[in-house]
Parts: C-alpha cells; sequence; structure tokens
C-alpha cells in the first residue's frame, strides 16, 4: 500500500515541540531543533534521548492530526514552528 503524499510547506528553520514514547510514561520537550533535519534522523535520536531500544527504527506519528510523519522530508516541513505534539513509534513489519 502506498501512503498518501501531504504537500510540504516551507521548511521551518527551529522548532520546538513535545515528544512522547507510545506509553506516555517519558515526555521531551525540544527547543531550537534544525527544522531541515530528516524526520527519520531526529525520531531515532529523540528515541534514544528517550532511552528506547536501539535495535529497532522509529517514526514520528502527530499527535494533532494523526497521521505518520515521512520519514524523508524535513521535520520543519511537516510540523508547525511551535506547538507540535509527537509520538516516537517503533517501525514494526507484519507477516
Amino acid at each position: 500500500m502506498r501512503e498518501a503524499t501531504i504537500p510540504l510547506g516551507p521548511v521551518a528553520d527551529s522548532l520546538s515541540f513535545e515528544v512522547t514514547e507510545v506509553t506516555g510514561a517519558k515526555m521531551l520537550r525540544v527547543d531550537g531543533l534544525d527544522g531541515h533535519r530528516l524526520a527519520s534522523e531526529v525520531a531515532a535520536s529523540l528515541a534514544g534521548m528517550l532511552e528506547l531500544p536501539a535495535n529497532s527504527p522509529y517514526y514520528f506519528r502527530d499527535d494533532q492530526t494523526a497521521r505518520k510523519l515521512a520519514d524523508d522530508d524535513p521535520l520543519g516541513a511537516q510540523i508547525p514552528a511551535t506547538g507540535a505534539r509527537l509520538m516516537v513509534v517503533p517501525k514494526t513489519k507484519l507477516g
């Protein structure tokens, strides 16, 4: 199944947002992150800071829109510069 493509807006240079892991037990506040970084790179970095297992790749889900963010696009083109709430989710392969 092919994922729907969301048109990207301009890239925000500096991002401030909250990120949680799937259970919601751990939360980080991120301020001043370079919005040009790929979402996949940021998800991997923040998964480590949330002490999630290093042997799994991760992606972001936007809590406000319930959509999966595109791994290979700049994070700053997919979320607002301030106020976003993201969840770091492990990627799983089914069947």
